[in-house]
């Protein structure tokens, strides 16, 4: 192949910010804010149930993961929706995985408890 025929590859110049992709930060900041709200009240779940005892502490302990698991939930239906119409969906995903790490720690965490007692 000649280099006549090759496309020109745009070469970035000091200063020049359009080769490089834009972070969305609406979108960054909307998926940080559904995340830290799920934890917050996830947490409020638990410190009620650490404050409790009986059942209700039983359920309250075991309630909180189940709310960090509804959150990754819906952010991996956000991340899906953005998917399908093109935007940046990698932000929503990566808030999921997020999430699914955290339910699966604090969920055997709060098994051990509740069958500790």
């Amino acid at each position: 192949m000649n280099t006549q025929d090759r496309p020109a590859v745009p070469q970035q110049q000091p200063g020049d910010d359009d080769l490089e992709p834009r972070l969305p930060r609406g979108e960054l900041r909307e998926m940080a804010v559904s995340v830290i709200v799920t934890l917050g009240l996830a947490a409020a779940i638990a410190v009620t149930g650490a404050a409790s005892s009986g059942v209700p502490a039983t359920v309250l302990l075991l309630a909180a993961p189940a709310v960090v698991l509804i959150g990754a939930l819906v952010t991996g239906s956000r991340a899906y929706g953005w998917w399908r119409t093109g935007g940046h969906w990698q932000i929503w995903q990566g808030g999921m995985w997020l999430l699914l790490v955290i339910f699966l720690i604090w969920v055997m965490t709060s098994i051990g408890i509740v069958l500790a007692e």
